[in-house]
Protein backbone atom coordinates (compact mmCIF):
# COMPACT_ATOMS: atom_id res chain seq x y z
CA UNK A 1 0.00 0.00 0.00
CA UNK A 2 1.54 3.28 -1.12
CA UNK A 3 1.30 6.66 0.53
CA UNK A 4 -1.38 8.08 -1.77
CA UNK A 5 -3.69 5.14 -1.03
CA UNK A 6 -3.53 6.04 2.67
CA UNK A 7 -4.02 9.79 2.35
CA UNK A 8 -7.35 9.47 0.54
CA UNK A 9 -9.17 7.34 3.16
CA UNK A 10 -7.37 9.24 5.92
CA UNK A 11 -8.65 12.59 4.70
CA UNK A 12 -12.14 11.14 4.29
CA UNK A 13 -12.11 9.66 7.79
CA UNK A 14 -10.78 12.87 9.35
CA UNK A 15 -13.41 15.02 7.68
CA UNK A 16 -16.14 12.55 8.63
CA UNK A 17 -15.04 12.59 12.27
CA UNK A 18 -15.01 16.39 12.36
CA UNK A 19 -18.50 16.50 10.88
CA UNK A 20 -19.72 13.91 13.39
CA UNK A 21 -18.31 15.77 16.38
CA UNK A 22 -19.12 19.34 15.40
CA UNK A 23 -22.36 18.74 13.54
CA UNK A 24 -24.27 17.77 16.66
CA UNK A 25 -23.31 21.07 18.27
CA UNK A 26 -23.53 23.40 15.29
CA UNK A 27 -27.05 22.31 14.32
CA UNK A 28 -28.24 21.80 17.89
CA UNK A 29 -28.95 18.07 17.78
CA UNK A 30 -30.02 17.10 21.30
CA UNK A 31 -30.64 20.73 22.22
CA UNK A 32 -33.78 21.05 24.29
CA UNK A 33 -36.61 23.30 23.14
CA UNK A 34 -38.34 25.68 25.56
CA UNK A 35 -41.44 23.52 25.74
CA UNK A 36 -39.31 20.41 26.46
CA UNK A 37 -36.82 22.14 28.73
CA UNK A 38 -37.76 20.30 31.93
CA UNK A 39 -37.22 16.86 30.40
CA UNK A 40 -33.70 15.41 30.32
CA UNK A 41 -32.38 13.55 27.32
CA UNK A 42 -30.59 10.20 27.34
CA UNK A 43 -27.01 9.48 26.46
CA UNK A 44 -26.18 9.83 22.78
CA UNK A 45 -23.90 6.75 22.66
CA UNK A 46 -25.83 4.63 25.11
CA UNK A 47 -23.81 2.67 27.66
CA UNK A 48 -20.52 3.66 26.04
CA UNK A 49 -21.01 7.35 26.77
CA UNK A 50 -19.54 7.42 30.26
CA UNK A 51 -16.64 5.13 29.36
CA UNK A 52 -15.68 7.16 26.29
CA UNK A 53 -16.05 10.41 28.23
CA UNK A 54 -13.34 9.24 30.63
CA UNK A 55 -10.90 7.89 28.05
CA UNK A 56 -8.83 11.08 28.10
CA UNK A 57 -8.01 12.12 31.70
CA UNK A 58 -9.11 15.61 32.70
CA UNK A 59 -8.97 17.61 35.90
CA UNK A 60 -12.15 18.34 37.81
CA UNK A 61 -11.74 22.05 37.09
CA UNK A 62 -11.64 21.40 33.33
CA UNK A 63 -14.72 19.16 33.57
CA UNK A 64 -16.63 21.80 35.51
CA UNK A 65 -15.73 24.40 32.89
CA UNK A 66 -16.99 22.16 30.08
CA UNK A 67 -20.23 21.55 31.99
CA UNK A 68 -20.68 25.28 32.43
CA UNK A 69 -20.10 25.95 28.72
CA UNK A 70 -22.47 23.15 27.74
CA UNK A 71 -25.24 24.65 29.86
CA UNK A 72 -24.53 28.17 28.55
CA UNK A 73 -24.75 26.83 25.02
CA UNK A 74 -28.27 25.60 25.73
CA UNK A 75 -27.74 21.85 26.25
CA UNK A 76 -29.65 21.19 29.46
CA UNK A 77 -29.65 17.41 29.41
CA UNK A 78 -28.30 15.62 32.44
CA UNK A 79 -25.67 13.86 30.32
CA UNK A 80 -24.92 16.72 27.91
CA UNK A 81 -21.32 17.17 29.09
CA UNK A 82 -20.68 13.42 28.92
CA UNK A 83 -22.14 13.36 25.40
CA UNK A 84 -19.78 16.11 24.30
CA UNK A 85 -16.70 14.43 25.79
CA UNK A 86 -17.74 11.00 24.52
CA UNK A 87 -18.21 12.19 20.94
CA UNK A 88 -14.92 14.05 20.92
CA UNK A 89 -12.98 11.20 22.52
CA UNK A 90 -14.57 8.65 20.16
CA UNK A 91 -13.40 10.70 17.20
CA UNK A 92 -9.89 10.95 18.68
CA UNK A 93 -9.68 7.20 19.37
CA UNK A 94 -10.92 6.34 15.87
CA UNK A 95 -8.37 8.65 14.28
CA UNK A 96 -5.51 7.28 16.41
CA UNK A 97 -6.55 3.76 15.43
CA UNK A 98 -6.42 4.71 11.76
CA UNK A 99 -2.99 6.36 12.14
CA UNK A 100 -1.69 3.23 13.87
CA UNK A 101 -2.87 1.05 11.00
CA UNK A 102 -1.35 3.47 8.47
CA UNK A 103 2.02 3.42 10.24
CA UNK A 104 2.07 -0.39 10.37
CA UNK A 105 1.16 -0.62 6.68
CA UNK A 106 3.93 1.77 5.60
CA UNK A 107 6.79 0.46 7.73
CA UNK A 108 8.46 -1.13 4.72
CA UNK A 109 8.37 2.13 2.71
CA UNK A 110 10.92 3.85 4.90
CA UNK A 111 11.12 6.26 7.80
CA UNK A 112 10.33 9.32 5.68
CA UNK A 113 6.87 8.06 4.79
CA UNK A 114 6.16 7.04 8.38
CA UNK A 115 7.24 10.45 9.70
CA UNK A 116 5.04 12.21 7.15
CA UNK A 117 2.03 10.14 8.18
CA UNK A 118 2.71 10.86 11.86
CA UNK A 119 2.99 14.60 11.25
CA UNK A 120 -0.26 14.73 9.26
CA UNK A 121 -1.98 12.52 11.81
CA UNK A 122 -0.80 14.67 14.73
CA UNK A 123 -2.05 17.84 13.05
CA UNK A 124 -5.43 16.30 12.32
CA UNK A 125 -5.60 14.89 15.84
CA UNK A 126 -5.02 18.34 17.31
CA UNK A 127 -7.76 19.74 15.10
CA UNK A 128 -10.23 17.04 16.18
CA UNK A 129 -9.42 17.72 19.81
CA UNK A 130 -9.56 21.54 19.70
CA UNK A 131 -12.24 22.40 17.15
CA UNK A 132 -15.29 21.04 19.07
CA UNK A 133 -14.22 22.93 22.19
CA UNK A 134 -13.81 26.16 20.22
CA UNK A 135 -17.26 25.75 18.65
CA UNK A 136 -18.80 25.00 22.06
CA UNK A 137 -17.22 28.13 23.55
CA UNK A 138 -18.49 30.27 20.67
CA UNK A 139 -21.99 28.87 21.05
CA UNK A 140 -21.95 29.57 24.79
CA UNK A 141 -20.72 33.16 24.49
CA UNK A 142 -23.12 33.91 21.62
CA UNK A 143 -26.10 32.55 23.54
CA UNK A 144 -25.23 34.53 26.68
CA UNK A 145 -25.04 37.68 24.55
CA UNK A 146 -28.47 36.94 23.08
CA UNK A 147 -29.94 36.48 26.56
CA UNK A 148 -28.36 39.71 27.76
CA UNK A 149 -29.69 41.52 24.71
CA UNK A 150 -33.24 40.22 25.29
CA UNK A 151 -33.23 40.79 29.05
CA UNK A 152 -34.60 44.40 29.01
CA UNK A 153 -37.53 43.37 26.82
CA UNK A 154 -38.33 40.47 29.12
CA UNK A 155 -38.17 42.71 32.19
CA UNK A 156 -40.51 45.23 30.56
CA UNK A 157 -43.03 42.49 29.82
CA UNK A 158 -42.80 41.15 33.37
CA UNK A 159 -43.34 44.71 34.65
CA UNK A 160 -46.47 45.12 32.52
CA UNK A 161 -47.97 41.82 33.64
CA UNK A 162 -47.25 42.56 37.29
CA UNK A 163 -48.76 46.03 36.92
CA UNK A 164 -51.94 44.32 35.71
CA UNK A 165 -52.13 42.39 38.99
CA UNK A 166 -50.39 39.11 38.17
CA UNK A 167 -47.92 37.74 40.78
CA UNK A 168 -44.21 37.48 39.96
CA UNK A 169 -44.07 33.73 39.46
CA UNK A 170 -47.09 33.68 37.13
CA UNK A 171 -45.68 36.69 35.28
CA UNK A 172 -42.42 34.85 34.62
CA UNK A 173 -44.28 31.83 33.27
CA UNK A 174 -46.49 34.02 31.08
CA UNK A 175 -43.59 35.99 29.66
CA UNK A 176 -41.68 32.78 28.97
CA UNK A 177 -44.52 31.64 26.72
CA UNK A 178 -44.79 34.99 24.97
CA UNK A 179 -41.03 35.15 24.25
CA UNK A 180 -40.97 31.72 22.65
CA UNK A 181 -40.79 33.11 19.09
CA UNK A 182 -38.82 36.33 19.53
CA UNK A 183 -36.26 35.44 22.25
CA UNK A 184 -36.13 31.67 22.53
CA UNK A 185 -33.01 31.53 24.69
CA UNK A 186 -34.43 33.86 27.32
CA UNK A 187 -37.73 31.96 27.16
CA UNK A 188 -35.86 28.73 27.91
CA UNK A 189 -34.19 30.24 30.96
CA UNK A 190 -37.47 31.68 32.26
CA UNK A 191 -39.14 28.30 31.75
CA UNK A 192 -36.43 26.64 33.82
CA UNK A 193 -36.79 29.36 36.44
CA UNK A 194 -40.54 28.76 36.66
CA UNK A 195 -40.08 24.99 37.02
CA UNK A 196 -37.43 25.36 39.71
CA UNK A 197 -39.63 27.85 41.54
CA UNK A 198 -42.52 25.38 41.53
CA UNK A 199 -40.25 22.61 42.79
CA UNK A 200 -38.46 24.69 45.40
CA UNK A 201 -38.45 28.44 45.91
CA UNK A 202 -37.97 31.57 43.84
CA UNK A 203 -34.75 32.40 45.65
CA UNK A 204 -33.22 29.04 44.79
CA UNK A 205 -34.36 29.33 41.18
CA UNK A 206 -32.76 32.76 40.89
CA UNK A 207 -29.49 31.45 42.30
CA UNK A 208 -29.46 28.67 39.72
CA UNK A 209 -30.27 31.15 36.96
CA UNK A 210 -27.33 33.37 37.92
CA UNK A 211 -25.10 30.30 38.10
CA UNK A 212 -26.15 29.03 34.67
CA UNK A 213 -25.78 32.31 32.79
CA UNK A 214 -22.80 33.67 34.76
CA UNK A 215 -23.31 37.22 33.50
CA UNK A 216 -23.03 40.33 35.74
CA UNK A 217 -26.42 41.82 34.83
CA UNK A 218 -28.24 38.52 35.32
CA UNK A 219 -26.55 38.01 38.69
CA UNK A 220 -27.46 41.55 39.73
CA UNK A 221 -31.08 40.97 38.65
CA UNK A 222 -31.27 37.76 40.70
CA UNK A 223 -29.90 39.59 43.74
CA UNK A 224 -32.36 42.44 43.21
CA UNK A 225 -35.37 40.13 43.09
CA UNK A 226 -34.24 38.19 46.16
CA UNK A 227 -33.82 41.37 48.20
CA UNK A 228 -37.16 42.75 47.03
CA UNK A 229 -38.89 39.48 47.95
CA UNK A 230 -37.33 39.50 51.41
CA UNK A 231 -37.91 43.18 52.16
CA UNK A 232 -41.28 43.49 50.45
CA UNK A 233 -40.22 46.30 48.10
CA UNK A 234 -41.74 47.44 44.82
CA UNK A 235 -40.46 44.89 42.33
CA UNK A 236 -42.23 46.55 39.39
CA UNK A 237 -40.36 49.83 39.76
CA UNK A 238 -37.11 47.99 40.38
CA UNK A 239 -37.57 46.01 37.13
CA UNK A 240 -38.26 49.18 35.16
CA UNK A 241 -35.20 50.98 36.54
CA UNK A 242 -33.01 47.94 36.02
CA UNK A 243 -34.04 47.53 32.37
CA UNK A 244 -33.40 51.23 31.77
CA UNK A 245 -29.96 50.94 33.36
CA UNK A 246 -29.13 47.97 31.10
CA UNK A 247 -30.14 49.93 28.01
CA UNK A 248 -28.17 52.97 29.16
CA UNK A 249 -25.09 50.86 29.81
CA UNK A 250 -25.46 49.24 26.40
CA UNK A 251 -25.74 52.68 24.79
CA UNK A 252 -22.62 53.89 26.59
CA UNK A 253 -20.69 50.81 25.50
CA UNK A 254 -21.82 51.35 21.91
CA UNK A 255 -20.62 54.96 22.03
CA UNK A 256 -17.33 53.85 23.53
CA UNK A 257 -16.83 51.28 20.78
CA UNK A 258 -17.72 53.92 18.21
CA UNK A 259 -15.11 56.31 19.56
CA UNK A 260 -12.50 53.58 19.57
CA UNK A 261 -13.40 52.61 16.03
CA UNK A 262 -12.84 56.16 14.76
CA UNK A 263 -9.34 56.13 16.23
CA UNK A 264 -8.59 52.67 14.83
CA UNK A 265 -9.75 53.75 11.37
CA UNK A 266 -7.31 56.66 11.35
CA UNK A 267 -4.29 54.54 10.43
CA UNK A 268 -5.95 52.59 7.59
CA UNK A 269 -7.23 55.90 6.21
CA UNK A 270 -3.71 57.36 6.28
CA UNK A 271 -2.03 54.35 4.68
CA UNK A 272 -4.69 53.52 2.09
CA UNK A 273 -6.14 56.92 1.16
CA UNK A 274 -2.96 59.02 1.21
CA UNK A 275 -1.38 57.32 -1.87
CA UNK A 276 -4.44 57.94 -4.08
CA UNK A 277 -4.50 61.58 -2.94
CA UNK A 278 -0.84 61.97 -3.85
CA UNK A 279 -1.52 60.38 -7.22
CA UNK A 280 -4.41 62.79 -7.88
CA UNK A 281 -2.42 65.85 -6.84
CA UNK A 282 1.01 65.04 -8.28
CA UNK A 283 -0.03 62.81 -11.18
CA UNK A 284 -0.95 65.59 -13.64
CA UNK A 285 2.23 67.52 -12.85
CA UNK A 286 4.37 64.41 -13.40
CA UNK A 287 2.62 63.68 -16.70
CA UNK A 288 3.12 67.26 -17.90
CA UNK A 289 6.80 67.13 -16.93
CA UNK A 290 7.20 63.86 -18.80
CA UNK A 291 5.46 65.26 -21.87
CA UNK A 292 7.62 68.38 -21.76
CA UNK A 293 10.82 66.32 -21.46
CA UNK A 294 9.89 64.09 -24.41
CA UNK A 295 8.92 67.01 -26.68
CA UNK A 296 11.94 69.17 -25.89
CA UNK A 297 14.39 66.31 -26.34
CA UNK A 298 13.33 66.00 -29.97
CA UNK A 299 15.23 67.90 -32.73
CA UNK A 300 14.49 71.59 -32.41
CA UNK A 301 13.69 71.35 -28.71
CA UNK A 302 15.44 73.27 -25.99
CA UNK A 303 16.77 70.04 -24.46
CA UNK A 304 18.04 68.53 -27.68
CA UNK A 305 21.78 67.70 -27.54
CA UNK A 306 22.48 68.34 -31.24
CA UNK A 307 20.82 71.76 -31.23
CA UNK A 308 22.65 72.70 -28.09
CA UNK A 309 26.01 71.81 -29.71
CA UNK A 310 25.13 73.81 -32.85
CA UNK A 311 24.16 76.87 -30.87
CA UNK A 312 27.40 76.74 -28.92
CA UNK A 313 29.43 76.59 -32.17
CA UNK A 314 27.63 79.54 -33.77
CA UNK A 315 27.82 81.69 -30.71
CA UNK A 316 29.53 85.14 -31.29
CA UNK A 317 31.37 84.78 -28.04
CA UNK A 318 33.29 81.83 -29.37
CA UNK A 319 37.04 82.64 -29.76
CA UNK A 320 38.77 81.32 -32.88
CA UNK A 321 42.15 79.70 -32.34
CA UNK A 322 45.24 81.75 -33.50
CA UNK A 323 47.59 80.20 -35.98
CA UNK A 324 51.03 80.94 -34.55
CA UNK A 325 53.01 79.95 -37.67
CA UNK A 326 50.85 82.12 -39.97
CA UNK A 327 51.33 85.11 -37.72
CA UNK A 328 55.05 84.73 -37.67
Amino acid sequence: MNEAELYIPGAFLGIALLIMVTGRWIFGIGKNKPEEILYTSGRSLGGLTRGLAGVIPMSQKAKDKIKSEVVKAGFYGRHAADDFLALRNAAIVAWMFFIGIAVIATVEQGEETTQRILIVGAGMLLLIWALPRVILGLQASTRVKRIHHALPDGLDMITMTMSAGMPLQKSIERVAKELHQSHRDLASELTILGGQTDAGSLEQGLKELAKRIDQPDVSALATLIRHAERLGGNITGAFHEFSDSIRQTRRQKAEEHGNRTSVKLLFPVIFFLAPPIYVLLLGPAVLELRKFTINENQPGGVLSQNDAAARSTASPLAIEPIDVEAGS
